[in-house]
């Protein structure tokens, strides 16, 4: 995995995101004699969403599609939840 210094969204969360290089790069990208590094940037935060996940992305092993679906809301005078055994 590569990665770059994050871009607005992503730098409320780490101070690096992956390079994900955009549809309309992908022919230089994989047929480029000179190594594309003026790709290796950013994507823009306006092309992207942020989602809070739930906590069974802790639980080693679990590997469903609702991995990645929002969380659903919570209270936020409440305990932080536990984590799934």
């Amino acid at each position: 995995m590569l990665t770059c210094p994050p871009d607005e969204l992503a730098a409320e969360l780490h101070n690096r995101m992956p390079v994900i290089i955009d549809v309309a790069d992908y022919d230089r990208w994989l047929s480029s004699e000179v190594p594309p590094i003026h790709l290796l940037r950013p994507y823009p935060a306006g092309k992207m969403t942020a989602h809070e996940i739930g906590q069974q992305i802790n639980r080693r092993g679990y590997d469903a599609p609702d991995i990645i679906s929002p969380a659903p809301p919570r209270d936020e005078g409440s305990a932080a939840p536990e984590l799934p055994p």
